[in-house]
């Protein structure tokens, strides 16, 4: 939305959704995600058995900044955002589920609920977007 004012005659480009409502839950919960996923990246390399545990750490680091990503481009208002928002948090849920069933601890489950939020937060992006169908 252009918006003319006091930058000197310029036009001032701004995203309608620019981290409100949706948008923000979205960005923090793939931040959080990303953070996570950092920690146990370096907890992985710290304990882990040489070369394997650190190409695994550096992949796991590499997708915590694909993560921190796609929180900005959520907080700004990207619009391809929002299937990148959904197919992480689907990814992060099968993989919670999983790790629950395997024998991960029950707390693990806290990373299911922030898993879905995204997932609902994304959910409700893209329904926004598009609007009612006729």
């Amino acid at each position: 939305m252009a918006q003319p004012g006091a930058t000197g005659g310029h036009t001032v480009h701004r995203s309608v959704r620019s981290a409100t409502g949706w948008g923000l839950l979205a960005a923090l919960g793939s931040w959080l995600s990303a953070l996570v996923i950092a920690g146990v990246a370096v907890a992985v390399m710290i304990i882990g058995h040489a070369l394997f545990s650190a190409g695994v750490g550096v992949m796991l680091l590499v997708y915590a900044g694909i993560l921190g990503l796609i929180g900005w481009a959520a907080a700004r208002g990207v619009g391809g955002a929002d299937g990148l928002l959904i197919a992480s948090s689907l990814v992060h849920i099968a993989v919670v589920v999983t790790l629950v069933r395997s024998g991960a601890p029950a707390w693990f489950l806290v990373f299911l609920v922030l898993g879905a939020v995204v997932l609902l937060a994304a959910v409700m992006l893209a329904v926004g977007h598009r609007g009612p169908t006729a």
